[in-house]
This record gives C-alpha cells, structure tokens and sequence, in this order.
C-alpha cells in the first residue's frame, strides 16, 4: 500500500535560484507593453528613457534591436514570429505572448 504524501528528497542548488538567468514578473520593473495589430509600444512607466532595446525569441535568439532615448519606442511585428518573446530594455525585462500576426 501508498501512502501518501510521498516524500521526494532532492539538492537544492542556491546559485540556480536567483540571478541574471530568471526573469522577472511582467510590470515588477516599470515596463509596460501593449500590443496591436502590427506592432508593439513600449513604454517606461517613470518616464525614463528606454535604452536599448531588444527582442528574443523562446530559443534565445536575438529578433530585434534598437535604441531609444524616450520612455517610449514602437515597434513593428509583421516579421516576427507568433508565441513568447522577451523583450529587455537597458532598465528591465518583460515577457510578450505574440498573437494573430
């Protein structure tokens, strides 16, 4: 017989848990996307300047860059591919689910 809970021993690895690797909540570092028909806007909340701006696909590949030295940038998506894509700026990282290019 089972029974339950089952315990399930396993190594808890601290580097793994934090660090330059994760990405955070979307919003939790002022960025906010809004997406349309063809493009996306990008905007800072506070009202800095955005920085560089870049676009990763799921596999990490880099899709687009720029830079902006406005708190807002839009950004054409007819060439990009649907699903997740990060999008990080020089002041923060966001995740963006493309749909109905």
């Amino acid at each position: 017989m089972w029974s339950l809970p089952v315990a399930m021993p396993f190594d808890f690895y601290l580097p793994c848990a934090d660090g330059p690797n994760s990405v955070p909540e979307t919003g939790s570092q002022g960025l906010l996307v809004q997406q349309y028909t063809d493009h996306l806007v990008v905007r800072r909340v506070d009202g800095g300047a955005l920085g560089t701006v870049e676009l990763f696909d799921a596999q990490g590949k880099l899709m687009h860059q720029t830079s902006a030295a406005t708190n807002e940038i839009a950004l054409g998506t007819t060439h990009l591919p649907q699903g997740l894509l990060l999008l990080r700026t020089t002041h923060g990282v966001a995740r963006v689910v493309l749909v109905g290019n």
